[in-house]
C-alpha cells in the first residue's frame, strides 16, 4: 500500500476505492468525498436556479424594451411617410 502525504483532495479516486476495500480509513475518505460532492452540487444548483431567475427577468425587459422601441419607430416611419396623419384622421 502506498502512504500519501496530504489531505483527501489530493488523493485520486483509485487510491481512495483501494482505501476503501482495505480498512475504515478509507472508506471514511470516500463517505467524506461523497459528502464533499453532494454539499458542491447542491450549492451549484441553487447558484445555477439563482442566476437562471436573474437570465429569465433580465429577457423579460429586453423584450419589453425591444416593442416598445419597435413601437416607436413604426410611429416615427409612418409619420415621416405621411400615413400617420391618413390613419388618425
Amino acid at each position: 500500500m502506498v502512504e500519501r502525504t496530504g489531505g483527501w483532495e489530493a488523493a485520486d479516486w483509485q487510491w481512495l476505492r483501494a482505501e476503501a476495500e482495505v480498512g475504515r480509513r478509507g472508506q471514511g475518505a470516500v463517505v467524506e468525498a461523497s459528502r464533499r460532492l453532494s454539499v458542491a452540487i447542491d450549492a451549484q444548483d441553487r447558484s445555477a436556479t439563482k442566476l437562471g431567475n436573474r437570465i429569465w427577468w433580465l429577457n423579460f425587459w429586453l423584450l419589453i424594451f425591444t416593442i416598445v422601441i419597435c413601437g416607436l419607430t413604426a410611429v416615427l416611419v409612418l409619420g415621416e411617410l405621411g400615413l400617420l396623419k391618413r390613419l388618425l384622421g
